[in-house]
């Protein structure tokens, strides 16, 4: 265990979410709720379009691959792959998230193997894990875009805003809306570290994440990592 910056930032962004939910009410807040649920909505339309065509550029395919080969250590991986203990030895020293890494322990099986096209162990961790970088890339972008689009229409609808306050309740139901709020945005922001993993601020973030077990708990419970099926 150990103190670093990412966690006390995290931290603080949380109390700053929960006191913003207070004051706001859970009435005013919602509208930037709903709009946020409503990004993640409109992601199953949008997503998996962008994924099939990142997924078929063989330039940018080639790129991640390249890049990931040489950043998350895999030419320094020297553990005995012919055996379950030793490649789950090898995927724990890789410069990869937690998550990606429990990740590629679940998936190391021939089925996952054939699917991907690839024999070797070695090969099936860069694929896989370009493959998971490729699918965060098209799951930032599609959100990006879509929080855009919404958040300006959610922005000019003042309807919820102009509803009288219910005292106390609103504003504790307000704080746990904020939590929430944060949360959200926390695992959003995990799936930009997974995108950015072979790349020194992604790995650095990673290093700093794993040093936090309430960082890696939370990550682990990430459901938007589990409907890209990272």
């Amino acid at each position: 265990m150990c103190f670093n910056v990412l966690e006390v930032c995290i931290l603080l962004f949380f109390i700053g979410m929960i006191a913003r939910g207070y004051r706001k009410g859970l009435l005013k807040i919602s509208i930037t709720m709903l709009a946020l649920i409503s990004s993640v909505i409109a992601l199953n339309f949008v997503n998996p379009y962008l994924r099939n065509e990142l997924q078929q550029n063989t330039k940018i395919n080639q790129f991640v691959l390249t890049t990931i080969y040489e950043k998350i250590g895999l030419n320094e991986m020297h553990e005995d792959s012919s055996n379950a203990e030793g490649r789950s030895k090898a995927i724990d020293k890789l410069n990869v998230p937690t998550k990606v890494k429990d990740v590629l322990k679940k998936n190391d099986d021939r089925k996952v193997y054939d699917k991907l096209g690839v024999y070797t162990f070695s090969d099936y961790i860069v694929s896989y894990v370009t493959q998971m970088t490729v699918n965060s890339i098209s799951f930032i972008g599609s959100f990006v875009l879509v929080w855009l689009v919404l958040g300006i229409l959610f922005k000019g609808n003042k309807i919820l805003s102009k509803i009288p306050v219910l005292g106390g309740v609103n504003q504790l139901f307000g704080a746990f809306a904020g939590f929430i709020f944060a949360l959200i945005i926390f695992w959003v922001g995990c799936i930009f570290i997974i995108a950015l993993s072979a790349t020194k601020t992604g790995a650095n973030l990673s290093e700093m994440l794993e040093c936090s077990p309430i960082l890696v708990f939370l990550s682990r419970m990430n459901p938007i990592a589990v409907f890209l099926g990272l």
